[in-house]
């Protein structure tokens, strides 16, 4: 019997990923796959690819300077070709002043009134020269009416498929690899899936027909499948999601029902120039803070689900509401909201701590700023008590240097109480009410302490885990009734404790590297990862019998590095930071 056998490119696969990517203007996502796969599309040369590199790697300056041998060529437009590439230099440096410190800012106007006299002969009119000019008035390129949307990803981008047919005759005639095949095109992804939808749905009609067996709503919601994708439009950069899974208090559905698990998709995202580090959410729900390396703390609205669904779901850029500059010397790493949530600590590599008061009616910061200074290394964590004595606020902060554990009175700046017992750097701290809380180090213990004493009442060492020497404690977190800890370590494992009873409940590994965040939702139904393997993952804990096989799934992914993942109060919202430059808001989709 005759039989026909189908042999599918992996390559080609990966390019029609590519290219939907680049429709969707989903350029970090699009970079990080190429990264991984060594695969573009279509295929360049090796000419093109350098120059390509070097262009979404922003260096200028030395894309002038390996093309500067074309210029001797009269067909070779080289006035177009530096006017695309100064132009886009130009505008990352009125992005790059707008986050610079005053002194660093002085320069940076230096080094843009330079770009703007060397883009000046290579302006293709006047117009466009008066408008470069008039942004280097702006106190931030996104103020400008044109640019509102920019970011630096999708600009690299645009750049390059400006100037690629300018050098295209010069650089592709000498490569033996192009194909036209080895390229996909026009859409090519939707159009095979719109292909298979409209083959199935008449497979299906026909079989209707010839049994008698009515099939029409299948095949309604198929050709519907058809008209949605038909009708898909570019949305604004994005990260992507990968696996789902099911966050509803009600049972599973059995293997019967057949039903779909839903899966997070990220409502809003928010594109930083250098990797944002730190998350906290404010007690209401109402605005997160996030705190990156460039030195800027932001306050950004949580988005209004019920409109979002209504507007259809797709992603929008994060609403900041509130924005600090050069807030400290040097990376935001780690950020804590007193429990009314009116003021907010935000701790830095630069050794220091400050203090700010917010008003969460206006959304705004209030007077001036308290900076603390006892620490002697970078502020690795923080969070916030209550001092039962007076009622005023208790700061509990750690990091590297001494490795000490401080207690500061918020009210008057002064150090109450400095815990010495770790041995490494404190990376995460954690409180769950009334006077206890637990830290976690580099020296691969968790202690937990109670201001009531001096001294720590209980030293759990991560040895206890599967791995026999231990591993740092990258993250610590307690569920709300203080029984259950849960810790995440460099080491890949999870770790989960009954603190009541002092026993190690189960370890478990579900990630791929450091696990850099661990946090209980509200109501202590899930548990939420964040990783070095770019993934966030959920872990259901609502069976009860922690010590079972615990169902979990990867429920968001970035490009690269996951730092920080923090719910929602009162939904199962959660917002993620990442080395990939980028927060995202997440949520389940619209049903």
């Amino acid at each position: 019997m005759a039989s026909d056998r189908v042999t599918l490119d992996e390559a080609d696969t990966v390019r029609l990923m590519l290219e939907f990517l680049e429709e969707k203007g989903l350029f970090i996502t699009q970079l990080a796959l190429e990264r991984e796969t060594n695969i573009t599309n279509p295929k360049y040369s090796d000419d093109v690819s350098f120059l390509r590199q070097l262009i979404f790697d922003g260096q200028w300056d030395q894309a002038l300077d390996y093309l500067a041998p074309l210029q001797k060529f009269d067909e070779f437009d080289g006035n177009l070709f530096q006017f695309h590439i100064l132009k886009h230099k130009f505008l990352e440096l009125v992005c790059l002043r707008s986050e610079a410190s005053d002194e660093d800012a002085k320069i940076a106007s230096a080094e843009l009134s330079r770009c703007l006299e060397q883009l000046r002969p290579f302006c293709p009119n006047q117009h466009e020269y008066k408008t470069l000019l008039s942004l280097s008035s702006e106190t931030r390129l996104t103020d400008h009416v044109a640019f509102t949307d920019w970011n630096p990803s999708a600009s690299r981008a645009q750049c390059f498929k400006a100037i690629f047919p300018i050098v295209e005759p010069f650089l592709e005639a000498n490569s033996s690899t192009k194909n036209l095949s080895e390229s996909s095109t026009n859409q090519r992804l939707l159009q095979l899936l719109v292909k298979g939808l409209l083959y199935e749905a008449s497979v299906e009609y026909c079989q209707a027909k010839a049994t008698g067996l009515a099939d029409t709503p299948r095949r309604e919601s198929m050709l519907g499948s058809v008209s949605g994708l038909l009708q898909v439009s570019p949305s604004p950069t994005t990260t992507p999601t990968t696996t789902s899974t099911r966050l509803a208090k009600s049972p599973s559905p059995s293997p019967e029902e057949k039903a779909p698990r839903p899966r997070f998709v990220p409502v809003t995202t928010l594109e930083d120039v250098q990797a944002i580090r730190a998350v906290e959410v404010h007690p209401s729900g109402d605005v997160y803070a996030l705190g990156a390396n460039s030195k800027t703390l932001r306050l950004c609205r949580f988005p209004d689900l019920q409109r979002w669904r209504m507007d259809g779901g797709t992603t929008q850029n994060a609403e900041v509401v509130a924005k600090k500059h050069k807030h400290h010397k040097g990376s935001i790493y780690c950020l804590a909201w007193n429990p009314t949530g009116d003021l907010i600590a935000s701790g830095s590599n630069d050794k220091t701590i400050k203090l700010c008061r917010y008003n969460a009616s206006t959304r705004t910061f209030e007077g001036g700023e308290m900076e603390l200074n006892h620490h002697d290394g970078t502020v690795r964590d923080m969070c916030f008590m209550e001092d039962v004595s007076n009622h005023q606020s208790l700061l509990i902060s750690g990091g590297a240097g001494d490795c000490k554990v401080y207690v500061t009175d918020c009210a008057t700046g002064v150090v109450v109480r400095a815990l010495s017992g770790h041995a490494g750097h404190i990376y995460s701290l954690y409180t769950w009410g009334g006077c206890m809380f637990v830290s976690g180090s580099q020296d691969k213990t968790i202690r937990f302490w109670d201001l009531r004493s001096s001294q720590c009442v209980n030293v759990l060492g991560s040895a206890n885990s599967l791995s026999s020497q231990g591993s740092p404690v990258a993250s610590v977190c307690v569920d709300r009734g203080g029984r259950v800890l849960a810790s995440g370590h460099e080491d890949s494992f999870i770790m989960i404790y009954d603190i009541r009873s002092q026993r190690v409940i189960q370890n478990l590994k579900p990630h791929a590297g450091d696990v850099r965040s661990v946090r209980f939702s509200k109501e202590n139904n899930f548990l939420l990862t964040g990783s070095y393997d770019q993934k966030m993952m959920v872990i259901d804990v609502r069976g009860g019998d922690l010590a079972k096989q615990l169902p979990c799934a990867v429920v968001a992914e970035h490009s690269d590095k996951v730092i920080q993942c923090r719910w929602h109060p009162s939904s199962t919202m959660f917002v993620s930071t990442s080395a990939d430059r980028t927060a995202v808001c997440w949520s389940l989709p619209p049903m």
